[in-house]
């Protein structure tokens, strides 16, 4: 990905980026959390289906503090709407998420790229197993019909 970028960059917009390929993975993501990388790759993947989940763990305050900010972005303002989002029943809070995505896009705090996509082998006999761009199925839901 980061060549395809590299090239995409020089050939379409006259940029030239240079990589920095890193072969220890702790030693990559040591980098990025101490916000040595002015761009790097990430990936994440909702721990459960909740906006919440999603703002919480990447950005502000509490993603920092958690040691997970990799983007190093935080606000004040982002911070405040997150709090308030956080006590709030998912009804009330939507707005508030909504109101947090838009300080991220207008900031540029972070560009998701692409969406990678999980592959799974699901026997016929195996009810409510899956997985979607968000989060795999509740395993709660699963179950095994006779074969």
């Amino acid at each position: 990905m980061a060549e395809y970028l590299q090239n995409d960059w020089q050939t379409n917009l006259g940029i030239h980026v240079n990589l920095n390929p890193v072969g220890d993975a702790s030693q990559f993501i040591s980098n990025r959390l101490g916000g040595q990388y002015e761009m790097s790759r990430d990936g994440w993947q909702f721990d459960y289906n909740n906006p919440q989940d999603w703002f919480d763990n990447l950005w502000g305050y509490l993603a920092t503090a958690a040691g997970a900010n990799t983007s190093g972005f935080d606000d004040p303002t982002y911070d405040s709407i997150l709090k308030q989002a956080d006590t709030e029943p998912i009804d009330q809070a939507l707005p508030l998420y909504k109101q947090l995505a838009q300080i991220l896009q207008q900031d540029v705090a972070y560009i998701p790229l692409y969406y990678s996509v999980g592959n799974f082998l699901i026997q016929p006999w195996v009810k409510g197993a899956g997985s979607n761009t968000g989060f795999d199925y509740y395993w709660d839901q699963i179950s095994i019909l006779s074969h």
